[in-house]
């Protein structure tokens, strides 16, 4: 059954708050809800939350993400991510894994949401400092978005702590699972995790395995 909470149409008032939003930043690129369908008939949805954009997305992640054409470290581990979430009671071993083909990844991100805290592309090697301000004097922005979702689980991608922050969750206690994945859960069952950054410099298994196993253990408390 489609998700009542959620508005008939995220794209249309996701569309207005950038129009209000981008008079402020410069080089803005909006991101959010992939395809608003099939978005709202995922289970579970997901969000995934990135310090900044990076390479060329168009200035609109959503239409990169629609029709993907090339390889991209970041979103290449993200179309596992998706995929591993969705068939995590059956996941397949390393060596079984469907390869991250272009078709693939547009498939895998039809459901998704991807929200930058920071709008405007950074350079090779993220600014922190600069994430952390800007996030800060847009967080009434950044919350009103998140707010358009309402995900059942987002994945903080290295910005947990910021994230926390800024959307308001910080009276909510974060734990930890046995593998040491931190997370809280804001409402009815709805869950983020602080991860590492999907574009981190290490073996693509220990990107993906540990978080499959959190939130196998997570939806099984």
């Amino acid at each position: 059954m489609m998700d009542k909470e959620i508005s008939m149409n995220i794209h249309d008032r996701e569309e207005d708050l950038f129009s209000k939003w981008e008079t402020n930043r410069g080089d803005f690129v909006r991101d959010g809800v992939v395809c608003e369908a099939a978005y709202r008939n995922t289970a579970p949805k997901i969000a995934v939350v990135l310090k900044e954009p990076h390479g060329d997305n168009g200035g609109d992640i959503r239409n990169w993400l629609r029709d993907v054409k090339s390889k991209d470290r970041t979103w290449d581990t993200v179309a596992r991510w998706v995929y591993g979430i969705k068939n995590r009671k059956s996941l397949p071993a390393w060596k079984d894994f469907p390869e991250t083909t272009p078709e693939r990844k547009t498939e895998m991100f039809q459901g998704v949401c991807a929200i930058n805290l920071k709008k405007a592309a950074g350079g090779s090697a993220a600014n922190y400092s600069e994430i952390e301000r800007i996030a800060r004097e847009d967080a009434e922005y950044i919350r009103k978005q998140y707010a358009f979702y309402k995900p059942d689980l987002t994945i903080c991608c290295g910005v947990g702590s910021l994230f926390k922050e800024v959307i308001g969750h910080c009276d909510k206690k974060s734990k930890p699972t046995t593998r040491g994945v931190q997370y809280w859960t804001w409402e009815n069952g709805k869950h983020v995790l602080d991860f590492f950054h999907p574009a981190r410099p290490i073996e693509s298994t220990l990107k993906l395995y540990p978080l499959i196993d959190a939130i196998n253990e997570i939806y099984s408390a």
